[in-house]
C-alpha cells in the first residue's frame, strides 16, 4: 500500500527554497547548503537561487540587516559579527550591517543582559558578558555607570 505522499511528484529546488523563505529570510550560502543537503543537484540549486535573487526574494543584505536588528538588543557587536560570518555573509556586507550597532547600543545590550541576572556577583557577571562577546571597554563603561 502506498502512502498519499508518494503520489505527489517530488518538489523542485525552487519550490523547497520558496517554502524555506516563507518561514524566514536566509543568506544565499545558507539556502544553498540546505538545498544541497536535501539532495538537489548543484545546477538546480544555482538556478533556483538565481531566480530567487532576480525576483528579489533572496537578499544577503536584507538577511544581514534583519539579523543585526534582531540580535543587537541582547548581543555584543562581536557576537553578531560571528553569527553573520557563520551564516556566510561576507566581511564587507557584515561591516555595513554592523554599522548600526553603536557603542551606546552595545552598552544597552550589556545592561539588558545584566538585568536578567539580578544579584549576581559582579566578577561572575563580567565573565558572563565576556563569554557573550562584550569587550573590556563595555565592561569598564558599565562599572563606571
Amino acid at each position: 500500500m502506498t502512502s498519499p505522499k508518494s503520489k505527489r511528484p517530488p518538489a523542485s529546488a525552487l519550490e523547497v527554497a520558496t517554502r524555506l523563505l516563507a518561514r524566514r529570510d536566509h543568506a544565499v550560502s545558507e539556502l544553498r547548503w540546505k538545498l544541497r543537503r536535501r539532495g538537489y543537484e548543484d545546477s538546480e540549486v544555482e538556478l533556483a537561487i538565481e531566480r530567487l535573487l532576480g525576483a528579489g526574494h533572496l537578499s544577503d543584505a536584507r538577511f544581514a540587516s534583519g539579523l543585526v536588528r534582531r540580535h543587537a538588543a541582547t548581543r555584543s557587536r562581536a557576537a553578531v559579527a560571528a553569527e553573520l560570518a557563520g551564516r556566510g555573509i561576507g566581511r564587507e556586507l557584515s561591516n555595513e550591517s554592523l554599522s548600526s550597532i553603536s557603542p551606546e547600543t552595545e552598552l544597552d545590550a550589556a545592561r539588558r543582559c545584566l538585568a536578567r541576572w539580578p544579584g549576581l556577583d559582579p566578577d561572575l557577571a563580567s565573565r558572563r558578558l565576556m563569554r557573550r562577546g562584550f569587550g573590556f571597554d563595555v565592561l569598564r563603561r558599565l562599572r563606571r555607570a
